[in-house]
């Protein structure tokens, strides 16, 4: 008997590379994708870069209307609250005075200033420097009314005449001197700063600035402590660029 063998043996099929289902991005793609980082990167540095140079203006320039020395910079203005008796000036110091003077020393000069205004001689002066401003406005009113009638009543150029005379106590009640005790005090201290500040080679002056009060507070002369700093000018070089002889130079 002849047997057969049957070979069930199967082929496996020829191997095939598989085939890409995306299209590989043109060049142009590539760049802006390996460009897409750096430049997110920067956006974000610009982002810390704006919100750090925010974060350094603490404090908004200090309003001030008022001349400003040549070859200075206004730091700051603080001023005199009377009613915030006996803390006539704030111990707060400045936030564009931080990397100038010492919290300390700050504190310590207007504490001393406080002190100072709060005695006995000090708010006398505050007092009745008041009172004598609204009597020199009533002098003044009562002045203009009486000069006024002699004007009317006599005419020509006696009336004029009387009309001027009688101005003069009017005028010399309502401009008393503003050299009162309180504001003595304060161009003191100044002048003390400014001196201590030198010494210790600190490019920082201060001055004192008075000002009318308001409506409400008529009476008074309100004070603005200034502090200014020194722009690349110290000691002799300050008065030389304010007006005084410039130096001369070897040729």
């Amino acid at each position: 008997m002849i047997q057969f063998q049957i070979n069930t043996t199967t082929r496996s099929a020829p191997h095939q590379p598989p085939q890409a289902t995306i299209n590989p991005p043109p060049f142009e793609a590539v760049e802006q994708i390996e460009l897409r980082e750096p430049q997110a990167a920067a956006a974000i540095d610009i982002d810390n870069l704006n919100s750090t140079s925010l974060q350094a203006q603490v404090e908004p320039p200090p309003d001030y209307d008022g001349p400003i020395p040549i070859g200075a910079n206004l730091l700051a203005v603080v001023k005199i609250d009377f009613e915030s008796k006996p803390t006539f000036f704030s111990p707060q110091r400045p936030a564009r005075l931080e990397d100038k003077i010492p919290n300390l020393t700050y504190l310590n000069r207007i504490n001393e200033l406080n002190d100072k205004l709060n005695t006995e001689e000090s708010l006398k002066s505050m007092e009745y420097f008041k009172r004598f401003r609204w009597i020199g406005l009533g002098i003044l009113v009562l002045c203009l009314i009486v000069s006024f009638s002699l004007f009317m009543a006599i005419g020509g150029t006696s009336g004029a005449y009387a009309f001027i005379i009688m101005l003069i106590p009017g005028m010399y009640g309502l401009s008393l001197s503003t050299d009162v005790k309180y504001i003595g005090i304060v161009q003191e201290f100044a002048k003390k700063w400014t001196q201590e500040d030198d010494g210790q080679g600190v490019n920082l002056f201060y001055d004192v600035k008075k000002i009318q009060g308001d409506s409400k507070d008529f009476g008074r002369i309100n004070i603005q402590l200034l502090v200014f700093e020194r722009l690349g000018v110290m000691g002799d070089a300050v008065r030389n660029v304010m007006g005084e002889n410039l130096p001369e130079y070897a040729v």
